[in-house]
């Protein structure tokens, strides 16, 4: 099979992807939180020799120190139709020849494990990722969701009875539950900031920074894909949740941030979802994402060891584990390659 390539625009990009479910990472909205931020994205189709796209992808490229770079298709290539074992080859040489520049180091993606028994994916021409290599900067492997499909007393009893009783305790205390749509959405951007400032520095987290988010909810005021769900105690805001809502109708819980912790507030934590939840298959969505998972029984990700506790927390309310391929590089240049490889070994062996 004879493969070409095209760029697409963004013109290009929503008329391709109009029909095609897509992971939030390979949206458009996607992509527009980061070039806010000045980074470069890049969207290609391969085309077979009928001039069909069998496979569509987003390339995002990260700065590295010494002016070097790493470009990275998270949860991508897209596949829209099978593909030949000589379609990899292709890929890759098209990535060195036409996408990689002068200061990329490696070529890194990670695939949907849903459609990779007709791909015919040829793991030798890729380096398979070390564990050690998992990092927050890349996507998750694992990721915990809910199938919206079953009616909301279907989806109440598959949570765990400690948490459908945490789920009621807020409200029986007075807390006021609020769902803030995009026409007022930036008004609400600087207590959510707060809000998740002091979660991060209460569980030991890094934030993204305050551009990201702010670009995040510019982009959701501006396109209405989404919602933020706030808690209330009188006139103080105790909890809020950003929900975004792909073209492909999937929740995505993006961030959070409250005052759990304080022990007037218990069970904010979780009646934040159960409502971030019905308010997403009230709006038609057909999947709730909570985002990053990890239990010890998926492996031993060291690098996810830190997750164990709000993974827990996403268990207690059923849902399933979506599972993505291991991440698989193209190394450019070997020797910057083992530079990184080594940074984040000695990382690894400080988290053992």
């Amino acid at each position: 099979m004879k493969y070409s390539t095209r760029q697409l625009n963004k013109e290009d990009w929503l008329a391709i992807t109009k029909d095609v479910f897509l992971p939030m990472t390979q949206t458009f909205d996607y992509s527009d939180w980061h070039t806010a931020l000045g980074r470069t994205v890049l969207r290609f189709a391969i085309d077979d020799e009928n001039k069909n796209s069998v496979a569509i992808f987003q390339i995002f490229k990260f700065d590295l120190r010494f002016g070097k770079n790493y470009l990275y298709i998270p949860h991508g290539p897209v596949f829209l139709s099978a593909v030949s074992v000589d379609f990899w080859e292709f890929f890759k040489n098209f990535i060195l020849s036409e996408v990689a520049d002068t200061a990329t180091v490696f070529v890194r993606f990670d695939l949907s494990n849903e459609k990779l028994h007709s791909l015919n994916f040829d793991h030798s021409l890729f380096y398979k990722v070390p564990k050690r290599m998992y990092y927050r900067n890349y996507q998750p492997k694992f990721e915990s969701v809910i199938n919206l499909s079953k009616n909301e007393n279907e989806l109440k009893s598959s949570i765990h009875r400690t948490a459908r009783y945490l789920i009621n305790v807020p409200l029986r205390r007075g807390v006021v539950v609020e769902i803030v749509n995009s026409d007022k959405l930036l008004s609400y951007f600087d207590d959510f900031y707060n809000l998740l400032e002091t979660t991060a520095q209460k569980d030991k987290f890094r934030t993204h920074g305050k551009a990201y988010y702010r670009a995040v909810f510019e982009n959701m005021a501006k396109e209405g894909n989404g919602f933020l769900v706030v808690l209330k105690k009188g006139t103080k805001i105790v909890l809020a949740n950003l929900v975004y809502i792909t073209p492909s109708k999937e929740a995505v819980f993006l961030f959070g941030g409250s005052q759990s912790h304080l022990s007037e507030n218990k069970g904010i934590s979780y009646l934040g979802q159960w409502i971030g939840i019905t308010e997403a298959k009230a709006r038609g969505c057909f999947r709730y994402n909570f985002g990053g998972f990890w239990l010890p029984e998926l492996g031993e990700f060291n690098q996810y060891f830190s997750w164990e506790g709000f993974s827990k927390f996403k268990q207690k309310f059923g849902g399933e584990v979506l599972e993505y391929t291991d991440f698989y590089d193209i190394i450019v240049k070997p020797f910057w390659y083992k530079i990184t490889d080594l940074k984040k070994a000695i990382r690894f062996i400080n988290l053992i």
